[in-house]
């Protein structure tokens, strides 16, 4: 199944306060909700409403219920005047300054995309055990009319309830809580395949199932307050439609253990689906949430990327190059200093080089445009243009001592532009017959078993981002080590000689020059070139040995 965007805005909705009635004549296009409940001991209840509607429709959009209304009913279908004022709790909206919003679609799917508000209401009540246990609901006017499976889905409302069993109460039960929404969008002719499982807090046995939806609410009432009480009626589906196949094609099924939902519609529309989960505990029934929501069946299409490959930091020149890697499109506008919509700024090229006028910071946006339909993507980076440059360089010897030994000397000297930032890693790469080596440190020797040339590349980086690299073939040198050791004395006559040695004829940058002097009494090992060595006797001998 093709991944199709779940284009979702979520509300938050904390009730700390009762508000006043606020007057609200349209119809909210409700699409889904669900209630649920968690025990917080001493007879308190925290309730959960979820509310979901359509917001692609209204001028702006149908406003959620400020406030919701909760009825709380006993087992004889009355409102209980024991829980909240006369039987109702009101819980307050309040809105978020991101309430409206740009709706952007991944094109996915051919037609007009979607559009779903989801609100949560929250509230802590006090339900003392009352033998027939208690029912909370909420209840609104109207569905979608574009529904295709409902009975007059305009004049069809909804109600969301729950009830709270005597066993439940007993035992201070929280019901299931379903872990997420389905997808807005499916597609036509391909398998749906979505796991409604939900979470219980107390681990007890849950079994789902398809069911109907219920209806509520009418367009003389459409959020009544208090809503009405228990027995709700189910909303009508339209034939040939049902609970159990409400896509048609293959029919929609549930696994009863674990929630996992399939199906393979073949219809393309708006359709209602109702999904029950129940809570048992030792074989008895304590809780059953009931959950509607819509599936919009769709004709998918190849989703557009819009993407494209830019180095972060540019450093020591003006002129940055583009990398288009944008899928599924085949025109573009590139702007360089968005949202700087000067024409100088543009480009309509697919893999633009553009030459800023100065150094600093830019975002870039590509839109990436689809011409049969003409859907587009968007897609943003930001850069950073320095004008610090960095010309990457370093010595390399690669010489044969001896004993099979071959030696690898390399020494950064990079350079860099006065004042600018310093350099915080060097990573060296050497390639030796398809053998790597990695090694990082501003100089390093290191031993190898093969004279095989080399290739050798450097990658340094400064503080502030900018990057730098070069690479060079390295050739074996096979070095020469008959040294000439010259030897000067000071100190003849007195109690003490001092021997100054130096060896001679060494190539350049020999690393290690070791000494082993034994003048009779001692020997003792030294490293360097020259060495000073004073002792009382008038003859030494020793060894020089170099790596």
């Amino acid at each position: 199944m093709k991944l199709i965007k779940n284009i979702i805005f979520q509300i938050a909705i904390v009730a700390t306060c009762i508000l006043g009635f606020s007057f609200d004549a349209s119809s909210t296009h409700i699409v889904g909700g669900d209630m649920t409940y968690k025990c917080l001991g001493n007879e308190r209840y925290e309730i959960t409403l979820t509310v979901r509607r359509d917001c692609a429709f209204g001028s702006p959009f149908a406003p959620f219920d400020n406030p919701a209304s909760i009825g709380f009913f006993d087992s004889n279908g009355d409102l209980d005047f024991d829980v909240g004022i006369a039987g109702q709790v009101l819980i307050p909206f309040v809105q978020d300054d991101t309430l409206n919003f740009q709706i952007n679609s991944d094109c996915g799917f051919i037609g007009a995309p979607i559009c779903v508000h989801e609100a949560t209401y929250t509230k802590v009540v006090r339900l003392p055990f009352r033998p027939g246990g208690y029912t909370a609901a909420y209840q609104r006017c109207c569905r979608n009319g574009s529904l295709n499976n409902i009975v007059a889905p305009l004049e069809t409302g909804s109600t969301y309830f729950i009830e709270f069993t005597e066993e439940a109460l007993q035992v201070c039960n929280s019901s299931p809580v379903f872990n997420e929404w389905p997808d807005i969008y499916v597609c036509a002719n391909e398998v749906l395949n979505f796991n409604h499982f939900a979470i219980d807090a107390d681990g007890d046995d849950l079994v789902y199932s398809l069911c109907k939806p219920f209806d509520g609410a009418d367009f003389d009432n459409p959020k009544p307050q208090p809503p009405n009480g228990p027995g709700y009626t189910n909303v009508t589906y339209q034939a040939p439609y049902t609970e159990l196949d409400p896509l048609g094609g293959t029919p929609l099924t549930i696994d009863p253990n674990t929630g996992v939902m399939t199906a393979i519609p073949n219809l393309i529309g708006q359709f209602l689906v109702g999904i029950c989960v129940e809570e048992y505990r030792d074989g008895v029934l304590l809780s059953r949430v009931i959950r509607d929501f819509e599936y919009n069946v769709r004709v998918c299409s190849d989703a557009i990327v819009a993407d494209f490959d830019v180095d972060p930091v540019i450093c020591g020149t003006t002129e940055v190059a583009f990398e288009n890697t944008s899928q599924g499109t085949d025109s573009y506008i590139w702007h360089f200093d968005y949202p700087n919509s000067d024409p100088a700024f543009t480009s309509s090229d697919v893999d633009p080089v553009f030459n800023y006028p100065d150094y600093g910071t830019y975002v870039v946006q590509l839109e990436a445009i689809r011409s049969v339909d003409g859907c587009s993507n968007f897609s943003l980076d930001t850069i950073l243009i320095s004008d610090t440059t960095i010309d990457a360089d370093f010595t390399a010897n690669f010489y044969s001592c001896q004993n099979d030994m071959y030696v690898l000397e390399l020494e950064d000297l990079t350079n860099l532009s006065m004042g600018m930032s310093n350099i915080i890693s060097w990573t060296w790469t050497i390639n030796q017959a398809g053998q790597i080596y990695t090694e990082t440190g501003n100089s390093i020797t290191l031993e190898l078993e093969s004279p095989d040339d080399l290739t050798i590349g450097l990658d340094v980086l400064l503080t502030n981002g900018c990057m730098a690299s070069l690479t060079k073939t390295v050739i074996l040198e096979t070095i020469n080590l008959d040294a000439e050791i010259t030897v000067s004395i000071a100190g003849c006559g007195s109690d003490d000689i001092t021997y100054t040695l130096f060896a001679n004829n060494l190539p350049a940058g020999m690393p290690n020059v070791s000494w082993t002097i034994d003048d009779g009494n001692m020997t003792n090992s030294f490293s360097g070139n020259p060495i000073m060595y004073t002792t009382s006797n008038e003859i030494i001998s020793g060894t020089l040995e170099t790596m």
